[in-house]
């Protein structure tokens, strides 16, 4: 199957699996419905429809018009050896003739469907997994689905694809590109163990994936994980994932991201809210015998929060592997150390900066563990209340720039507010304490905050007064 580059494709709770699903270019899309055309007087679905062997489709009783033209169409069943498929419109010859976009078997009484949108993400993995062409996109209007089904890429069931190209998968409430906090919510309901919900991994370095604005629950299932993509993903949330709710997967394009994204909620034999990818403005927390962000060597973590990861020793906020890096991030309230250096990595070189580790219940940062590795730095990060001590440093590490406070640095994290407070010894000395205090170059600036969120005063100050949170897979100022 070879639908056109750009091709657009919808999903929709009320849509069906055997509707035309998508559009290219040219005429109307008739996708942005829940059902198939049918009794509109012009571009009905037909059962008379007849092909004979190449790109043309014919039916006696059609009223094809001008604004077909780049549907994609469900072709299936008739007298003839037609395996069902979706195919493009590319031209209207006549009210009764069109052609698609590739040879079609001779046949008659062949159904065809014209517009409406697909059901499932299980379907457009099958359709997608046969592209050759580049650059899709689809669209999921907001609404509860269930995958029902723990095979991939069948109705109903989970989308798995491994392509070349440009894909794009992206929820929405009202209107395309609404990245609306109303999103569509995928739950896992038909699989048993060790799968995952979504998977798009693409092999050039020169293409990626997105996946925008999406809501995976995992349902506590044995092995489960949500989202696993090897380019960016965006505003989603994933919960109750028993394995790791967000995973970059294989690429040659290098470090996956996760922007703005939630993990939370999972039972026991967890193994991270993140890993193999670079978290930016994050949160993961609530998770039991998990840890918070797993970052893969090269890797990097910026204004991430890993909140309250407890049931063993190894629920820990941040694990860095070698060559990685974090900054502006916040630990606080894990059962582990708030940031773990992974070891036996030669010549590491890993990086804090600006971080704070608060109420772990091991080390603020530990790099104990870290045999072969040398030239660690934790540069101008604070700590409070860790049960081990603030730091854990092997002797090849430097720490410096610590900041040491006396209290909470939060306004209330346990409700999930992680500014700073106004306090003095607390979150006041925070405020405008970030590293460099003047920009390298001379620059004029203003001094960043410590952590990952800025109060709106300078240091000593009084709060913010719009309290910064994560609500429903969004920060929110």
């Amino acid at each position: 199957m070879a639908i056109a580059s750009g091709a657009t494709w919808e999903i929709r709770t009320g849509g069906a699996d055997t509707n035309g699903g998508g559009f290219v270019t040219g005429g109307t899309d008739y996708s942005l419905q829940d059902t198939k055309r049918t009794a509109t007087g012009s571009d009905d679905s037909k059962t008379d429809a007849v092909a004979n062997g190449t790109t043309t489709i014919t039916s006696a009783t059609a009223n094809f018009t001008t604004a077909l033209i780049g549907n994609i169409i469900y072709l299936a069943g008739g007298t003839g050896a037609l395996a069902a498929g979706w195919y493009q419109v590319t031209a209207r010859t006549n009210a009764t003739t069109i052609t698609v976009d590739r040879t079609v078997a001779t046949g008659t009484g062949i159904t065809i469907n014209i517009g409406g949108a697909l059901a499932s993400l299980g379907q457009l993995g099958a359709i997608w997994s046969v592209q050759t062409n580049t650059d899709h996109r689809a669209w999921v209007k907001a609404g509860a689905y269930n995958l029902a089904s723990g095979s991939t890429n069948t109705s109903g069931g989970l989308c798995s694809v491994s392509v070349s190209g440009k894909w794009s998968l992206e929820g929405y409430n009202a209107s395309r590109g609404d990245l609306s906090s109303t999103r569509p919510v995928f739950t896992l309901t038909g699989a048993t163990a060790s799968v995952t919900a979504i998977l798009l991994s693409h092999t050039s370095a020169s293409n990626g994936n997105r996946v925008s604005n999406l809501e995976v629950n995992c349902a506590n299932l044995t092995g489960s994980s949500g989202i696993a993509n090897s380019g960016t993903t965006f505003l989603c949330k994933v919960s109750n994932a028993r394995n790791v709710g967000i995973t970059g997967s294989a690429t040659t394009g290098g470090i996956s991201l996760a922007i703005a994204c939630e993990v939370t909620g999972s039972g026991s034999a967890s193994t991270a809210g993140t890993s193999n990818l670079t978290p930016i403005w994050c949160y993961v927390h609530d998770l039991t015998n998990a840890i918070g962000y797993q970052i893969p060597a090269g890797g990097f973590a910026a204004y991430s929060i890993a909140d309250t990861c407890r049931g063993t020793a190894a629920s820990r906020g941040f694990d860095m592997a070698g060559s990685s890096a974090a900054a502006y991030c916040v630990a606080y309230n894990n059962q582990g150390s708030g940031f773990f250096f992974q070891g036996n990595v030669t010549n590491g070189r890993i990086t804090l900066l600006n971080c704070i580790a608060e109420s772990n219940s091991a080390w603020g940062v530990d790099d104990s563990n870290a045999s072969g590795v040398s030239q660690n730095l934790v540069l101008n990060c604070a700590f409070y209340a860790n049960t081990s001590g603030s730091t854990s440093i092997s002797a090849y590490s430097i720490s410096t720039g610590a900041l040491t406070g006396s209290g909470s640095f939060f306004t209330n994290a346990p409700s999930g507010d992680f500014s700073l407070n106004a306090t003095a010894g607390a979150g006041a000395i925070l405020r405008g304490a970030g590293y460099p205090t003047v920009f390298p170059g001379g620059l004029t600036t203003t001094a960043t905050h410590v952590g990952a969120w800025q109060a709106s005063a300078a240091g000593g100050g009084g709060a913010s007064s719009a309290v910064p949170r994560f609500v429903n897979g969004g920060f929110v100022q």
